[in-house]
């Protein structure tokens, strides 16, 4: 995960563990997820290159 990616991924728990508004909750949570989601499709995409590498 790239310096910027970490800091938001920081950022965003530390806003949902504060946040009392359950919709802004939930577009915090949503966020995350997404970025979350897409770290893990941009590792395995990563993952399938090195193997086809080898």
């Amino acid at each position: 995960m790239r310096d910027g990616l970490k800091e938001r991924t920081k950022q965003l728990c530390e806003a949902i563990v504060s946040e009392q508004n359950a919709n802004r909750f939930m577009e915090l949570v949503s966020e995350l997820n997404r970025i979350l989601i897409e770290n893990e499709d941009a590792a395995q995409q990563a993952r399938a290159v090195n193997e086809v590498a080898e």
